[in-house]
């Protein structure tokens, strides 16, 4: 039987959760920052370090016992959430029980605040200005707190680079009014799970510590519905099972990243501020790398020939040496190419990067027939 269980450092708004199993033990801390009046609840329920130690309990096989309370939603959410996965991959996570010492009888929060998981990137800038700017108009979250975690894509021991990350992205958010939130975290280091498989759950963890001050936890897409894929750690069909003392949003997925950055183009300080890569550090973008090419495309799909997020001009003789060998981020291409062959965009650059897809597919892949002809037929038509 594998065990969880969980202290409160009022003094030091912090938690230690402590995580056993005959496959996998481990001790994890979390560090609350907060703004200045702020005036901070601890948790009564721990559906969100259930959600941190998920992974790590499914690959033990051994049922879980927690040893505070969670609540109803929590648990079966939770419950779901373990079914999916033993479907996805069951030679790696096993179907376990989760057995909670108490089930809390929360009321559910009012309103429709939402904290963002926010980090300056293309996702969570777009949620972050079509809640704030009310694209839904009345149905949009009222986003007035970002949270920014250090420990996961930047290391528990790079404060400066932290700061630097916060430093350059504050504005973004900032001129909505809102607030961050951090979270320091050595969870992710500890607990040894599979980081494309666990990393939503793991943020999920960190969203829920303000569980008492938030109705809603958001987490930006990253795959639109057409082209998610399974398994991978952050998806609509998973996500939102990771919802207990707060809902999961997973906020998004209807937009591919074109369209994403379509959104962002019509906000100056975003443009100029979204952080996409670490090449170079954190306080700014190489310009050169596989995924500063993909967002150099996507501004350029939309009209944004020299975004002020990059320093140099783009260099297509580059984008030809650029091995797109996974999957996923050929997809996102080609996702590129639909867009501008819908929007009627004829310019060179668009003949190259078909180029440059027919040569990748070809390269590193097994493409379906079916597609190949369709795109035969269009280069036949241009």
């Amino acid at each position: 039987m594998a065990s969880l269980s969980v202290k409160y450092d009022a003094e030091n708004y912090s938690y230690k959760l402590s995580f056993s199993s005959n496959l996998n033990s481990f001790d994890a801390v979390y560090k609350i920052g907060l703004p200045v009046n702020f005036d901070y609840k601890p948790v009564r329920s721990v559906d969100g370090f259930v959600a941190g130690v998920i992974f790590a309990a499914m690959e033990s096989g051994e049922d879980l016992d927690v040893e505070q309370a969670m609540t109803l939603k929590g648990l079966q959410n939770l419950t779901y959430f373990i079914e999916a996965w033993a479907n996805l991959l069951p030679e790696r996570y096993k179907r376990i029980k989760l057995n909670a010492s108490e089930i809390a009888n929360l009321p559910a929060l009012a309103g429709n605040q939402a904290v963002l998981a926010f980090s300056g990137g293309v996702d969570a800038c777009f949620s972050l200005i079509r809640n704030a700017e009310a694209d839904w108009a009345d149905a949009a979250f009222d986003v007035q707190y970002v949270l920014g975690v250090q420990g996961f894509d930047i290391g528990k021991e790079k404060f400066e680079e932290y700061d630097q990350l916060m430093a350059r992205v504050a504005p973004i958010y900032e001129q909505y009014g809102c607030q961050r939130l951090k979270v320091w975290t050595d969870l992710k280091d500890n607990s040894r799970q599979d980081w494309n498989m666990s990393h939503a759950a793991q943020l999920a963890s960190c969203l829920f510590l303000f569980s008492e001050h938030f109705p809603v936890a958001m987490i930006g897409s990253s795959e639109p519905y057409k082209d998610f894929y399974l398994p991978w750690g952050s998806t609509p069909a998973t996500d939102y099972l990771l919802s207990g003392r707060m809902a999961v949003v997973h906020d998004g997925a209807g937009f591919t990243r074109t369209q994403k950055v379509e959104r962002i183009a019509k906000n100056e300080l975003a443009t100029s501020l979204v952080k996409v890569c670490y090449q170079l550090g954190y306080n700014n973008n190489c310009g050169h790398c596989e995924k500063c090419y993909r967002t150099r495309l996507n501004f350029y799909a939309v009209g944004q020939i020299e975004p002020l997020c990059f320093d140099t001009p783009i260099d297509f003789k580059q984008l030809g040496r650029i091995k797109f060998n996974r999957e996923g981020k050929l997809k996102q291409l080609k996702s590129i190419y639909d867009y501008v062959i819908q929007k009627d965009i004829k310019q060179a650059w668009v003949t190259y990067l078909k180029y440059i897809i027919i040569k990748n597919y070809i390269l590193y892949h097994s493409p379906p027939k079916l597609w190949l002809r369709k795109l035969k037929y269009t280069l036949k038509r241009k």
